[in-house]
Parts: C-alpha cells; structure tokens; sequence
C-alpha cells in the first residue's frame, strides 16, 4: 500500500505536536522552510529545503513528490501558501486566498467586521505613515496601533499622547512587510483566546483560557484554561454565535478556527482570528482540559478528512496552564530557577535552549516550555499571577 505524504510548511518547535499527529494518522510527512536548522525537521519523515513563500516552488515540490494533503502548521504566512496549493490542487481542508487574508489581515478584518455588524473594537486604517499622523488629533487616546500582517505581539504600541502615537506609528510601519496598519480604540478589560473546531460552519467545540502576557510585551507567552471572564455561558455563546455568523459569510470549511477577544464589562469584543493552529503548543493544553485531541482533529480537517465524527461539545475539566520560559534581558543563561511553590505544580517541561545559551533578542528568543496543573481556581489564579518569579532565568 502506497503511504499519503503531507506536506508540512513550517517546521517550527510550535509544530511539532503536529508533525506527530499526521504521521499518526499515517502520513508520511515532509516539511519544507528555507531554514534547516528547524527543530520541526527532525520530527518528520523527510525534509525538503524550499522557501514556502515561493508557491511556484512549493507546486514543483508537490508535483515531484506525490505530496497529497498539506498543512500550514502554526504560520500566518504558511496559512496563505496552504491556500494557495489547495486552490491550484483542489485539495479540500483550505479556505480560498482571499477568504484568509479577509480574516488575517486586520484591517480587511476590521472592515469585514463593521459590516457584518459584528463585536469587534473601532478601528481605522492607514496605508501611509504620513497620513496617520495627519489624523492625530482625531483619535481619543489611549489608542492601539498594530500593523495589519504581523503576529506575535510585533509592532504593536499603545499610544497615551500625540507624541506617543507618532512613534508607534512609525515603529508599526516599519515591522509591517504589507505597509499597512489600523489605529484601533484601547479596550480596558481582559484579554483571551478562545478556540473552536466548526463542522458545517457550526460550532462543535470550543475551549477557552486567559492570555497573560509578559510584562512590558504584547507577545502572549502564558495561559490558563478555564478563562476567568464572569458570566461565562454568555460570553461563550455570544462568541459561539460570532464565529458562526462568520463561517457562514465566508463559506469557511472544516476545522480549527480561533480568536482573540477583550472582555470589557461583561462584553467579548473580537480583536483577531485566524484559521491556522496558534503557537505555544495551546491545542496540547486544550486536549488535556477537554479529553479531545485538538492536533489530531486539525490534521484531518486540513487534510481534506471528514470531521463529523469529532466528539460533541465536552466541558473542560481542571485547571490548566502553560508558561513560556523568556528571559528578562539579553545575556548568558546561567541557570533557570524554579520555585519550590510552582515544582508540584508541572507535569510537562521541555527546555529548548541549553543552559549557557547566549539570548540576543530577550524578546522572542523562547527557551522552552512549561505545562502546568492546579489543585483550584484560586490556586492556578495565584500562581499564574505570580509565575515571572516562580520560574526565572538566572544570567
């Protein structure tokens, strides 16, 4: 018997729990990047160097290796080289082009938002640094200024002053490769992710948890599952309702489709989405709390499989978080400390860079991972709250 080969874009360590989920399902998978040094490579049945944002390579590539399925791993821009190949191949699992930029990039997503009327922070758009600043004085402050292609907190500022907003203006400018931002009012509330699996552009499953940034960053590198918004039967069919008022418009297929929301007096505004699996390996933290397997389920809507069989909505059980471990500043890593209080604490640590590693750019370069499990509520709130001094990186 012939074995089915995927092709995986990006090989990061955010997609090794990927990796293993299709050569579970029995797949024979390549991953492809231009760069080598790839963690996600050695996890994988073969590894093809191509540039995945060169789609006439990645359609030779495919061609020349009977490749039959393909997913975008944990990438914004993989996700647009998945669409592109599922387009030219007919493969299913993918939406079109078009439908994923209208939902990653945010400014065609905060129009799209506006008229379909739904909860979503006010926004503008700017495609000139010049005409931003023009319009300063128009904008009631603090604002939020995000480049429109970019993840991972990069190029975001918070603007409280005029002389603040114009050098995040141009800071923003200068991160997004599209050379386009929004200007977007600053919610004061509390900020989550909510994941969801929709089968028929309805919602099947769901899982949700606390986004606890670093201090000082808007890169997310922390949770807690289960989200600690009041009134959660509320928020979560209003976001239930969002998301399939979505899927409906754009005709979404199958699969994973998550979302970022602010929590503002009891109220869930939508700030992002994205139809590709988010980093920090959450879809493993959601399979602990909702006994689903979240990388299994996403494999098989990608790679064109039928996922009615996926079990109905489960409540999440227990009390969950993950920790990813950065340091503070650049410099030679010493030692990480953990705290005696936190120790009971972890069921699952993987460290990423050895101890002695040189850090160049404290704030991104991820030393590893920490999967924990509380006792109680109260105990998973307080020692998330307190996690920067249970687990520090010593120089």
């Amino acid at each position: 018997m012939i074995q089915k080969k995927l092709l995986m874009l990006n090989s990061s360590i955010h997609d090794v729990p990927l990796i293993l989920e299709a050569r579970k399902l029995g797949y024979y998978v390549i991953t492809t990047s231009n760069k080598p040094d790839y963690p996600g490579h050695s996890f994988a049945n073969e590894y093809i160097n191509c540039n995945y944002m060169d789609y006439d390579a990645l359609v030779k590539l495919c061609k020349e290796n009977d490749i039959s399925a393909v997913s975008c791993g944990t990438s914004d821009n993989a996700s647009y080289a998945a669409a592109y190949l599922g387009e030219y191949f007919g493969w299913k699992g993918h939406d079109n082009l078009e439908t994923l930029k209208t939902l990653h990039f945010k400014d065609k997503f905060k129009q799209f938002t506006k008229n379909l009327g739904i909860k979503a922070p006010i926004s503008k758009a700017y495609f000139s640094e010049a005409s931003a600043i023009f319009d300063s004085r128009l904008h009631k402050f603090p604002v939020i200024i995000k480049p429109v292609d970019c993840a991972g907190g990069q190029g975001i500022s918070v603007a409280n002053n005029i002389d603040e907003y114009e050098i995040a203006i141009h800071n923003a400018f200068e991160v997004s490769k599209q050379k386009r931002i929004i200007v977007e009012t600053y919610l004061v509330g509390t900020q989550h992710s909510f994941i969801s699996f929709i089968v028929d552009q309805k919602v099947t499953n769901y899982c949700s948890w606390d986004d606890l940034p670093y201090p000082g960053r808007f890169m997310i590198s922390k949770g807690a599952v289960p989200a600690s918004y009041p009134n959660p039967e509320y928020v979560n069919l209003v976001l239930i309702q969002e998301i399939e008022k979505i899927a409906k418009a754009l005709k979404l297929v199958d699969g994973l489709f998550h979302l970022q929301c602010i929590v503002q007096n009891g109220e869930p505004y939508i700030i992002e989405v994205m139809r590709r699996t988010p980093g920090n390996w959450d879809t493993y933290m959601t399979t602990n709390a909702s006994g689903i397997n979240w990388d299994q389920w996403i494999i098989m809507a990608e790679s064109g499989m039928d996922c009615h069989g996926i079990p109905k909505m489960r409540k999440t059980e227990g009390f969950w978080g993950y920790y990813m471990i950065l340091g503070s500043k650049n410099g030679r890593v010493k030692d990480i400390v953990i705290d005696n209080k936190i120790k009971k604490n972890i069921w699952r640590m993987s460290l990423w860079k050895p101890i002695g590693h040189i850090i160049n750019d404290y704030q991104n370069d991820k030393l590893g991972l920490v999967h924990l499990w509380f006792n109680t509520r109260d105990e998973m709130n307080n020692k998330m709250k307190h996690i920067d001094d249970l687990i520090a990186v010593v120089y």
